[in-house]
This record gives structure tokens, C-alpha cells and sequence, in this order.
């Protein structure tokens, strides 16, 4: 379960823990960390998780959140459906019934969590505290398994580019091919100008979204002379590792969605 940003609950002590914590305390340092490390895993097996539309935020509440949300944040930022433990949104409740609970993704692509309550200063309805409640995102699509972060999944990556490659600079005396790098997961939009690859980039005529993989590299084949023949390629390539695009040198060469 990959969980985002973190739980003021977390490591709440529950009735009859805080001995084990005062008895904790005078033990060595390692015993804390691996107590409340197995305290959190314990909690976060336990997680009940449930789409946003369904924690029973009030409309008007939630809609004055954002608003205000924006306010303080930027106009650019937009509202994105996430999960949410339901335990998490009770225990909150308990003390602020009237609390909503948002995640937004901001211009440089960062999700954040925000919980709105009245502020008890200024009576006012707004955000209290940002990345506070953890938090699953819904809009991600299904990744290739194993991860391209591993070994394994890297090489399947690069096998599939290259095998494309291949097929579609179609000449005799192939030697080998090589990437320049690691794969490279397409960013958001909101990045454009500040990575290489932002979603809506055009590789082979195919516009690249988000969460895709593009792999840069050279084929090199045998030629008459002592030098080989070079190829710079680009492999667009779907979350899945399916090749959605091809780019080699200065052509453009596109494979169907």
C-alpha cells in the first residue's frame, strides 16, 4: 500500500500504552523506533480505505475549503479524488465534526492533503493543517510489474525498446543497442520547462502523458568503413511497457495507441 504523506494519529498511544511508552523510554533508542515503527505498520494494516466522494464531507464546507485553499496557495491549484482511511476521518470527527478534507496538486506537480476547520481564533471556516492525514491517490494508472526502479523491470523495458527499434530501423548487420540512461517516467504538465520529459511532449508525433516511460539510446549496425552506422532513437513506451511511439534521428515514426 503506498500511503502519502503522513497521520497526526500515527502513533497516538491507545488506553494503557503510555506505560509501555514511560517503560520504553529508559530503554536503549532502537527499541522506540522499532516499537513505533511496528505501531504504524499495525495501523496502517488496519487501514479501511475509501474514496473521497464517500467520507461525507458537507458540499458547502468542502467548496469554502478549496476556495480558501486557493487563496492562500494559488490559483493554479486543482482538487484531485484520493482514498482515505475512514478510521482516520472518525477520530478527527470526534473532536471537529464540522472537519472537510481535500488534496490538491499544486504547478509543481506535489500533492497535498488539507484539513479545513473553524479557526478558533478568527472564526473563520478554512485550512488547519496541510499533509496531515495520509492518503492514497486514485488517478494513477496501472504500472508494469516488476517496477522499472528494478533491476528486473529495467531490463524488460530495455528489452522491448530495443526489440522495436530493431524492427523498425529494419537493416541488415545489427550490432547492438544502448540506452543513454535510466528509463524516464513522463512528468505532469505543470513541469514543463523544468524536466525533460513533462506530459503533452511530442515523441514520434505522440503526445507522451503522464506516468508513461520513454528510454533514449543508439543502434549501431556494421558498415563498409571502419565506423559503424549510429542511430539515436526514443522510445515512447505506455505504464504497462507497451511502445505507443518510436522516434529515430531526425524521423518521426509512430506506432498506434
Amino acid at each position: 500500500m503506498d500511503w502519502t504523506f503522513g497521520s497526526r494519529y500515527q502513533f497516538q498511544p491507545e488506553p494503557r500504552l503510555s506505560q509501555v511508552h514511560a517503560g520504553l523510554s529508559r530503554r536503549p533508542q532502537r527499541w522506540l523506533t522499532a516499537f513505533l515503527l511496528t505501531l504504524s505498520a499495525v495501523t496502517m494494516c488496519r487501514a479501511e480505505l475509501v474514496p473521497n466522494d464517500a467520507i461525507g464531507n458537507d458540499p458547502e464546507r468542502e467548496r469554502l475549503c478549496f476556495e480558501r485553499t486557493k487563496a492562500k496557495n494559488g490559483q493554479d491549484i486543482r482538487l484531485v479524488p484520493f482514498q482515505i482511511d475512514i478510521n482516520q476521518v472518525r477520530r478527527i470527527r470526534a473532536d471537529s465534526p464540522d472537519a472537510a478534507f481535500i488534496v490538491f496538486k499544486n504547478s509543481t506537480g506535489l500533492y497535498v492533503s488539507v484539513e479545513c476547520e473553524v479557526n478558533s481564533a478568527t472564526g473563520q471556516y478554512g485550512p488547519m493543517a496541510y499533509g496531515l492525514f495520509r492518503f492514497v491517490l486514485m488517478d494513477t494508472p496501472k504500472r508494469f510489474d516488476p517496477s522499472i526502479s528494478s533491476l528486473a523491470g529495467r531490463k524488460i523495458a530495455f528489452d522491448r525498446c530495443f526489440d522495436a527499434i530493431v524492427h523498425k530501423i529494419n537493416l541488415p548487420n545489427y550490432v547492438s543497442s544502448s540506452a543513454n540512461g535510466l528509463p524516464i517516467e513522463v512528468g505532469p504538465p505543470e513541469q514543463k520547462g523544468r524536466i525533460a520529459y513533462p506530459e503533452g511532449r511530442l515523441i514520434g508525433g505522440v503526445a507522451a502523458k503522464q506516468y508513461d516511460v520513454v528510454i533514449e539510446g543508439t543502434s549501431l549496425y556494421k558498415s563498409n568503413a571502419i565506423d559503424m552506422n549510429a542511430y539515436r532513437f526514443t522510445c515512447l513506451m505506455s505504464p504497462m511497457l507497451d511502445i505507443r511511439a518510436i522516434q529515430i534521428g531526425g524521423q518521426n515514426t509512430t506506432k498506434s495507441k
